[in-house]
């Protein structure tokens, strides 16, 4: 997608006896978290000074909490998380003490994510703007919407429609976007290994005549130290839910999406876009896990982006 800015995860994946869904990703099941931080940092200025830091409060692994704050000006923005059962049911945001968005999950009888809507406020409480993807099962694809509104759901307008393949650990394979605003088409393909990290995307342009031109590959190498990150996200939302709404996530390739869906740490990120290149350095907490991972992008050789990630163990 072109235009994705949904903090959906912040992305996330992962699989446990505490998922919402019945897989099996390898990762170890008796990690107990009480939350993480990231921070992001200004990297013009040497040494490197943070500019945000979010705090994700946590309980049974899951998010219950978070607050974002401003180091400049201290101000706070906060997202609170709610359940129906084991499930995610919403999340609502609030900016200085004012509700700003919500997002709703909706399953079918069987579990299955069939609607995720968000929906954004004004000052005054009133919907701006509702985005909503509808999501239909089948025996080996889910097709899905997006549509949107701008009059309260009164009419939506179709943004794009998916194709989306898992396979039998709810990895997602395949990805098929028509994006309907630009009348363009993309695929991606991706592969895992044996412990569901994610190794390798392949992103392609679909061309009128049907033709494939590769335009961006994306690859990774894994530790053997668990990822918190990753236990974190799939016991918030399950994977299979994370891997239908993976494609939500920021497009930035310095965001690093993989490094939500892959149960170990990621050692190194490579990318095909031109001139860019990634620097990992893991801090283990112990034998099995990650406590600290600092990610920075670089430019041509220049750091150009840093954000990293620390993980507090009950």
């Amino acid at each position: 997608m072109k235009n994705q800015n949904y903090l959906l995860l912040l992305l996330l994946p992962f699989l446990f006896s505490c998922s919402n869904d019945n897989d099996n990703s390898g990762t170890n099941q008796e990690v107990n978290l009480s939350g993480f931080v990231q921070k992001n940092y200004n990297v013009s200025s040497i040494p490197n000074v943070i500019i945000d830091s979010t705090y994700y409060q946590l309980q049974n692994n899951k998010i219950i909490s978070i607050v974002k704050t401003n180091v400049a000006t201290s101000a706070s923005n906060n997202t609170v998380y709610e359940y129906l059962g084991n499930k995610i049911a919403n999340t609502t945001s609030f900016v200085n003490g004012i509700m700003s968005s919500k997002n709703n999950y909706l399953y079918d009888t069987n579990d299955k994510l069939i609607e995720f809507r968000q929906e954004s406020y004004n000052a005054s409480n009133q919907i701006t703007a509702i985005q909503k993807h509808t999501f239909t099962h089948t025996s080996d694809t889910i097709f899905s919407q997006w549509n949107r509104s701008i009059n309260n759901g009164v009419s939506y307008t179709n943004i794009a429609n998916f194709k989306i393949v898992l396979d039998q650990n709810n990895n997602r394979t395949y990805f098929e976007d028509q994006d309907m605003t630009n009348n363009s088409e993309e695929r991606i393909l991706t592969t895992y290994d044996a412990n569901n990290n994610m190794l390798s995307e392949q992103y392609f342009n679909v061309l009128n005549n049907g033709d494939l031109i590769l335009n961006l590959t994306n690859s990774a190498t894994y530790s053997n130290f668990i990822n918190p990150l990753a236990l974190i996200m799939e016991a918030t939302f399950g994977r299979k839910t994370l891997m239908l709404l993976y494609h939500l996530q920021t497009s930035a390739i310095n965001n690093i999406n993989s490094r939500n869906v892959s149960p170990k740490t990621m050692d190194s990120f490579i990318t095909s876009f031109d001139g860019i290149g990634f620097d990992i350095t893991n801090t283990p907490f112990n034998n099995n896990l990650t406590q600290i991972s600092d990610f920075k992008t670089l430019n041509s050789g220049s750091l150009f982006a840093r954000f990293s990630l620390e993980y507090f163990f009950e």
